[in-house]
């Protein structure tokens, strides 16, 4: 395997990723469970996905919130704020407004 990695090792961080966006997620979480460095995951995602981790991630908790959303979930939107993974409010407008 050379240092670009290669798309298994995406594969394995992106699994990783959809299983737990939710909790705290960070390179150094990423790299513990997966046994990888943090360059190294940096690499990778960069490399095929063009974007960074902690965007990715933030997508991800904002499609979570959309589907709930859209299936009819009564819930506030501060509370599914937080039950996507986001830190804070303010995080989660900023990253809509940039999705946007």
């Amino acid at each position: 395997q050379g240092n670009e990695g290669n798309s298994t090792d995406l594969g394995k961080i992106l699994a990783f990723l959809q299983e737990n966006y939710r909790a705290d997620v960070s390179r150094s979480t990423i790299a513990k469970a997966l046994g990888y460095t943090q360059s190294h995951i940096s690499k990778v995602f960069h490399r095929y996905l063009n974007t960074g981790i902690s965007e990715y991630v933030n997508r991800l908790r904002m499609e979570y919130i959309e589907s709930l959303k859209q299936a009819g979930d009564e819930r506030t939107t501060t509370e599914l704020i937080y039950e996507a993974g986001f830190k804070s409010q303010q995080t989660y407008y900023r990253v809509k407004k940039n999705l946007l």
